[in-house]
């Protein structure tokens, strides 16, 4: 199993670009060790629960945000593709059918 520092330096390498200011980078760490403490909490708390199942909803619930996160980016990145270059090109979804 890899450590935090290990996930943060293997996301850091893949998704931050080069070009990205330190700031930038520091920024990015903040917000993942932040989830990474808010997901600790969430954690460290299970074993005050009554039973297994609410144990169980607990997880299911933070994977089930997980997932909606993952398709709201998903959907952000397809929908980034589509983007017309111009707000008047022909077939685009601000000119539809090419109409001038």
């Amino acid at each position: 199993m890899a450590t935090l520092n290990e996930t943060w330096q293997h996301l850091a390498q893949r998704f931050i670009p080069a070009s990205a200011t330190a700031s930038q980078r520091r920024d990015m760490e903040i917000a993942f060790y932040s989830g990474a403490s808010a997901l600790a909490e969430i954690l460290l708390a299970l074993p005050d629960l009554d039973n297994e199942d609410a144990r169980a909803r607990v997880i299911d619930a933070v994977q089930d945000e997980v997932d909606a996160f993952k398709l709201r980016m998903l959907i952000d990145i397809l929908g980034n593709l589509f983007e017309p270059t111009t707000p008047r090109e022909p077939h685009s979804r601000f000119n539809p059918k090419g109409a001038t």
